[in-house]
């Protein structure tokens, strides 16, 4: 049977996000299967999947923002900025959290900041991964960029332990918050636990337990409540209705004339809008190639089909 859409997974702990993968692909019997950002193995939550045709559709989601809720350790810290990682540098066992200004120390990460990726990461540097590069002895030199921290909430105080939530752009690293806050703090920190909550409007309530894929035929997949279907599938990008002569010209690559809903004045001069069917299905991406006049009719080329 076809699986086109988006599967909701609730990754354990102790695994990579390509063992989910691997898992879902045994369980499904197919092999376009990937996912919208990795979790780190010590990281739990969400991690969504992309399925069938919906993997084209992989770095449209990637760019989606995420929400964290996780345990920093403050007293020392790691070479990995977690739990997984040596201990270095001196060692605070007994640091009382409540005696620190967390607030002032936190209030340092919220709104936009320049972050370096840590080097124990997936980041690439002349082709190859950092992480591959820090086991081997080596010291990759990662340049600082932008993330954007829209919210860092305190949620509980418990001797060296601060639990916080944290609702930031993609590609933003929370154990990296975390060895900073322990700079910031002058005691050293690292991240115990992280847990993803929410990716875009795709909440971790609605998900299936990675442990929990194993024992699923592809029937039972498809009938669970973690599936997402291409007709559900929420996309950052404007969207317009094509008719279906329209349907037809742009499975033939062919651009189409396309007269914007008189509500959504925002995909006049959007540089990707999401194609869809009258039932809602998403059918593809396409480029707006420019606005016929003002107020009035796109011309829009096809960059991504999704069904033929």
């Amino acid at each position: 049977m076809s699986l086109d859409g988006l599967y909701l997974v609730d990754k354990e702990s102790g695994i990579t996000s390509h063992d989910v993968v691997a898992r879902f692909r045994r369980a499904a019997r197919m092999k376009k299967v990937g996912h919208t950002g990795t979790l780190d193995p010590l990281a739990t939550g969400l991690l969504i999947l992309c399925l069938g045709s919906a993997t084209r559709l992989q770095s449209y989601l990637t760019g989606l923002g995420k929400t964290y809720e996780g345990e920093v350790r403050f007293g020392w810290a790691t070479e990995t900025q977690d739990a997984e990682g040596t201990p270095v540098g001196e060692r605070i066992e007994d640091v009382d959290a409540t005696s620190l200004d967390l607030e002032g120390i936190f209030a340092g990460f919220r709104g936009e900041i320049l972050q370096t990726p840590p080097a124990y990461s997936s980041k690439k540097i002349g082709g190859r991964r950092a992480h591959e590069m820090a086991r081997s002895g080596e010291a990759p030199e990662l340049e600082p960029r932008k993330v954007d921290v829209k919210d860092l909430t305190i949620l509980a105080v418990d001797g060296p332990v601060v639990r916080i939530r944290i609702e930031c752009s993609a590609g933003t690293y929370v154990r990296t918050i975390a060895h900073d806050a322990g700079v910031a703090a002058g005691t050293g920190a690292h991240l115990i636990s992280l847990r993803r909550t929410r990716i875009g409007s795709y909440d971790l309530s609605a998900s299936i337990p990675s442990g929990n894929l194993t024992g699923m035929s592809p029937e039972e997949i498809a009938d669970n409540a973690a599936f997402r279907s291409m007709r559900e599938i929420e996309l950052p990008l404007p969207g317009l209705m094509l008719d279906p002569m329209q349907i037809r010209a742009v499975r033939h690559g062919q651009e189409v004339v396309v007269k914007p809903p008189g509500e959504d004045r925002e995909a006049e001069y959007a540089d990707e809008v999401a194609l869809s069917d009258a039932r809602g299905t998403l059918l593809g991406i396409g480029r707006v190639s420019r606005v016929m006049k003002e107020g009035g009719p796109l011309v829009v080329q096809p960059r991504v089909i999704l069904q033929s």
